[in-house]
């Protein structure tokens, strides 16, 4: 059976084409904001997926974003392994909006059952007030 086997969120992803190396930039843990909707400019999802031999090269796959039952974003994608054992899922997830504090939950599934979720707390925070300064005359 095809499994996952690391599974993160960061600001950025990036391919080395020369060789074929993944670099990840900003983890995502957790959110915080002042203010809703809040707007994510870059995030991008990674997954590692390990397969047997005896499993498809190829495999579709299920890929959304919700935020407690609400669907913020959703793709469908094929994964393929060629010929190789591993394979990596990058999604980049050029702006997403989220309406309030709660649990984002990045979910992909494949068409086998096999599945990963990466899950973040977005949590509203006390604004930042700036000190007033009185001059004396």
């Amino acid at each position: 059976m095809i499994r996952a086997k690391l599974c993160f969120v960061a600001e950025g992803i990036i391919r080395d084409a020369d060789n074929n190396t993944i670099s990840a930039f900003t983890l995502i843990e957790g959110l915080g904001a002042a203010g809703f909707p809040l707007f994510l400019q870059r995030l991008s999802f990674f997954a590692l997926w390990l397969r047997d031999t005896e499993d498809p090269r190829q495999i579709g796959a299920h890929f959304r974003v919700n935020l407690g039952n609400t669907i913020l974003n959703e793709t469908r994608l094929r994964l393929d392994f060629i010929d190789q054992l591993k394979t990596r899922t990058v999604i980049h997830l050029q702006g997403l909006v989220v309406p309030q504090p709660g649990l984002l939950d990045f979910h992909m599934e494949l068409e086998d059952g096999s599945n990963v979720d990466y899950s973040l707390e977005v949590t509203q925070t006390a604004p930042v007030v700036a000190p007033q300064v009185v001059a004396h005359q």
